[in-house]
């Protein structure tokens, strides 16, 4: 299995650094021939989504970022554990003002894979 990093998903969206951005999305489109399997964490979407659309950084919209991502983490070759809920999380991140940590744990509610959600933000319940 190979993890796939941040900066592959960053340097295909943003397609701020030509060089970059062509091998990324080489490498993206190659996946669907691949007899590899690529894996992706929490921690490497949130840092997408935080790089892509902080006001500090990027500052894209969710709705330009989110089904972007989603066209490549679709793919059967990329493991995540719980993709459907990833997916659903992905769907209230770019519809809503939350955090993509907070959509995910919402999305993990919504199929109860958590019982409940202990935070002291009143979105999050």
């Amino acid at each position: 299995m190979i993890f796939i990093d941040t900066n592959v998903f960053i340097r295909f969206l943003t397609q701020d650094h030509l060089e970059m951005y062509t091998k990324a999305r080489s490498f993206f489109i190659g996946l669907n021939n691949s007899d590899k399997k690529y894996q992706i964490e929490d921690s490497v979407i949130g840092e997408i989504l935080y790089v892509t659309t902080s006001k500090k950084l990027y500052n894209l919209p969710r709705l330009l970022i989110v089904p972007r991502l989603v066209g490549v983490l679709k793919n059967e070759n990329i493991y995540y554990i719980y993709k459907d809920q990833l997916m659903s999380a992905l769907d209230k991140f770019a519809d809503s003002n939350l955090d993509f940590v907070d959509c995910l744990a919402l999305s993990y509610k919504d199929a109860g894979i958590v019982d409940e959600i202990f935070s002291f933000d009143k979105k999050v319940k």
